[in-house]
């Protein structure tokens, strides 16, 4: 399942910002997502990692698979592409939100002096509900609005030397947009009240569902930064 995620460039003309580029991200907090019924059914590697690169992962160290949520952190190995059982009961029992990392150590040959290398691959994720919230009018509506109520005044009253800044929030399961929150400062406190305030009257979404279509909640992350995000 496709992850939900937003960037817009918009190219910012004025005397607080001058020819530089707004660079504005709506997402979850890591860029790639994976959803609690993928987790349940995968048996390798494979299954678990979209694009895992098999064809030259063969020579195995170990593999290492970690879940983290604010209250628990659980890991379990492995030795090769086949998850084994505490793996595979570690992903299904994961909460929604929480983080998860496969790390694998692997051997491969260098192509000069044929001798063998440890190498390592690191993917992280964050769980996802099976279908995603999404803003009331989809794509189209949620970057209007962003365009309208964050970019005109982040460009007439933003300094230059503003930080990138993150906003975290969450849409319950009613689509109300709660527990808005500053995860980075832009450096600016007014910036920082003024999102806060756009963020917690932000219009509905359409909430969350696992696959039994239950509606959950689901965290997302804004940020926003000069030259990309």
């Amino acid at each position: 399942m496709k992850q939900f995620i937003l960037i817009i460039v918009f190219s910012a003309f004025s005397n607080a910002v001058l020819a530089q580029d707004l660079a504005y991200e709506v997402r979850s907090k890591n860029g790639r997502t994976i959803t609690k019924d993928v987790m349940e059914h995968s048996n390798s590697l494979a299954d678990l990692i979209e694009g895992y690169p098999a064809n030259w992962v063969k020579d195995f160290i170990s593999v290492e698979i970690l879940a983290s949520d604010k209250v628990n952190s659980l890991k379990a190995v492995g030795q090769n592409e086949q998850l084994n059982l505490d793996q595979k009961r570690i992903l299904s029992t994961a909460k929604l939100d929480s983080e998860v990392e496969v790390n694998v150590w692997y051997k491969t040959e260098n192509s000069v002096t044929e001798q063998k290398m440890n190498m390592n691959m690191l993917v992280k994720m964050t769980v996802v509900p099976d279908k995603q919230a999404v803003f009331k009018g989809g794509y189209e509506m949620l970057k209007q609005y962003l365009k309208e109520n964050i970019v005109q005044r982040v460009v007439e009253n933003t300094p230059v030397e503003f930080q990138k800044g993150k906003v975290e929030f969450v849409v319950d399961t009613t689509g109300k947009v709660i527990d808005v929150e500053i995860s980075a400062s832009s450096g600016d406190t007014d910036l920082d009240n003024f999102l806060l305030e756009i963020f917690n009257n932000m219009p509905e979404w359409s909430p969350a569902q696992s696959i039994n279509g239950e509606k959950v909640n689901q965290k997302f992350e804004f940020s926003m930064g000069i030259g990309g995000c």
